[in-house]
């Protein structure tokens, strides 16, 4: 059984862990070992990941399995008064296609109660993720470039309506 609930300052480690193995996972197809390596190191250095956690605009869950380990996790924020942003989504390939990725996603929904829009932005290559975003209601808005140490990515804009 998965459990989800707000992330609690003892289980970060265990969250940059699952971090760095979905991002090896999810990006390895087409973003240098280096520039995972990078990233993971300073996009989810424990410093960074509880700042977010003591953020009261995120809620950042983890979804745990029956013997508490941490399968995968949520960030979402409010943007304004109707829409909210999550920038990241991730579950153990282990554990993937089971659903937890939809509970995740409800339950920081209903953190932010009489939101109406959820965005994300999802690399193109990206296939898996895609795939799931599209089967949960999400619509394209517009595909805009980035550059991540070096490397340039196409990142797809995606909307979903949450609300009333």
């Amino acid at each position: 059984m998965i459990t989800v609930h707000r992330v609690k300052a003892e289980e970060l480690l265990q969250v940059k862990e699952l971090l760095s193995a979905t991002w090896i996972d999810t990006y390895g197809h087409f973003l240098s070992e280096r520039t995972i390596q990078k990233v993971t190191a300073v996009w989810h250095h424990p410093d960074a990941l509880q700042a977010q956690a003591k953020d009261p605009t995120i809620y950042f869950g983890v979804a745990k399995d029956e013997t508490d380990k941490i399968v995968g996790l949520v960030t979402v924020q409010k943007v304004d008064a109707h829409t909210l942003f999550m920038a990241r989504l991730y579950v153990h390939p282990q554990y993937q296609r089971q659903g937890i990725g939809g509970q995740l996603m409800s339950t920081a929904i209903h953190a932010f109660p009489g939101m109406q829009k959820l965005q994300l932005e999802v690399e193109e290559q990206n296939q898996k993720g895609l795939t799931f975003y599209v089967k949960q209601g999400f619509q394209r808005l517009r595909v805009q470039q980035e550059e991540i140490e070096g490397e340039l990515l196409h990142s797809i804009l995606m909307e979903k309506e949450i609300g009333s």
